[in-house]
């Protein structure tokens, strides 16, 4: 009956020990006695993946053979913390540097045209509750690739153009819970 007995204390200690983030650091086999000792939260960093596929459209438009350059900027915020899960939004700016063609037929090299697409994303975080708050550990293009399109004549003149540019960005984004129930954590 004792042994019973001991074996229900140590399982309660167990349960304790998981409800309450406490990890058994020695158990002393002779006296049928665990010391609970409390650990580190564990602060796990979670991440999610946006991929965005929009369209710009070039006016004035790019010249057939011309080359293409674009860079992307990203910013984004925590939008609102949800029992298990965090809700990101987000801009990327991108800017477009091409060979643009005007309408009386004159070329301009080095053209820029920006465009900015907006996203959203959600993560999620199991041990998110309304009350943590949450911090952007890193956002970055992962990748980035686009293609002209909607080919046409230019009115001015008989060169070929382009109309769009096609891309694809993916986006990486990752959160860190920095505060528990009102303490901030490292």
């Amino acid at each position: 009956m004792a042994d019973n007995f001991n074996n229900i204390n140590r399982d309660n200690m167990m349960n304790e020990a998981n409800l309450s983030c406490t990890r058994i650091c020695r158990e002393d086999h002779s006296s049928n006695h665990m010391q609970l000792e409390k650990c580190l939260i564990a602060n796990p960093q979670h991440c999610c993946t946006v991929i965005l596929e929009y369209k710009t459209c070039l006016v004035p438009p790019i010249m057939e053979h011309s080359d293409v350059k674009h860079t992307a900027y990203v910013e984004a915020v925590i939008e609102k913390v949800c029992p298990g899960i965090v809700l990101i939004c987000g801009v990327i700016q991108k800017k477009i540097k091409y060979t643009a063609i005007s309408q009386c037929g004159r070329e301009y090299p080095d053209f820029e045209k920006y465009d900015d697409v907006s996203f959203q994303c959600s993560v999620d975080a199991d041990e998110a509750n309304e009350d943590d708050l949450y911090k952007i550990t890193g956002c970055d293009v992962v990748s980035s690739f686009g293609e002209v399109v909607n080919k046409g004549s230019h009115q001015g003149t008989c060169k070929k153009v382009f109309w769009k540019y096609k891309q694809k960005d993916i986006i990486k984004i990752a959160i860190r819970r920095c505060s528990v129930n009102g303490k901030y954590t490292p």
